[in-house]
């Protein structure tokens, strides 16, 4: 079998959003498409949805936000004790599972992972300010956007 054929066999799939909900949907739509989720009444005011979920054993909290239609789905630990390298480690062990190796970049204070599929880009990402005792994880599944001119 050609390699470039057999690479593009084993390319994970472009989620083309997240869980139940499609890059584009209305907000309606993304009600009707995903159990459980709600009108956000809660801090992330500018995102128009809500959802409680687990992620690797954890409980998490994603916000869908519009523009037109779903742009993004951000998601974050609900609980401070949920943000740690090995919480990170937890979370990208099952991205990598599902969509394989991310590119990924660290510093001192940021651990980036990222992969681009198709249509969407996923990041995941730890950051902590030891200077301000600030510390945030979270994931998010973005619509790739074309570049112009490209």
């Amino acid at each position: 079998m050609n390699l470039a054929i057999f690479g593009l066999l084993l390319a994970a799939a472009d989620p083309g959003g997240w869980r139940g909900a499609r890059w584009g949907m209305t907000e309606a739509e993304v009600l009707a498409a995903v159990p459980g989720v709600s009108r956000d009444v809660g801090i992330e005011r500018k995102a128009g949805l809500a959802l409680k979920v687990e992620i690797a054993g954890m409980a998490w909290q994603a916000f869908f936000y519009f523009e037109g239609g779903l742009e993004r789905v951000a998601l974050a630990p609900t609980r401070e004790e949920d943000r740690t390298d090995d919480d990170l480690c937890r979370v990208e062990r099952l991205l990598v599972q599902k969509y394989g190796r991310p590119w990924r970049n660290s510093g001192a204070e940021t651990r980036v992972s990222q992969w681009t599929l198709g249509g969407t880009v996923i990041t995941l990402q730890l950051v902590h300010h030891r200077a301000i005792r600030l510390r945030f994880l979270d994931l998010v599944y973005e619509r790739r956007r074309a570049v112009a001119g490209l």
